[in-house]
């Protein structure tokens, strides 16, 4: 009989991960503030991305965002 324990843990692994999602919080500022910052920050990592003599990948740029948008005070939170 094949072993199938690779399957359930992919199975398990997905359905745990589906179970949870992400917001970005702020102490003072409401979302559509979010919305905003987020649009700025995206910007200054595309522009930074395009001044780069190789171009970043959409994993860095958002972590350029991240980065921005923890600099202007905003918090990841999982939400499960």
């Amino acid at each position: 009989m094949p072993d199938h324990r690779w399957l359930l843990l992919v199975i398990c692994t997905f359905a745990l991960s589906s179970c949870s999602s992400t917001e970005w919080v702020h102490r003072y500022k409401k979302q559509d503030e979010f919305e905003s910052d987020y649009r700025r920050c995206d910007n200054q990592a595309s522009e930074r991305s395009n001044s780069q003599p190789i171009t970043l990948s959409s994993y860095q740029q958002d972590i350029l965002v991240d980065q921005c948008l923890g600099k202007e005070g905003w918090a990841k939170k999982i939400r499960r």
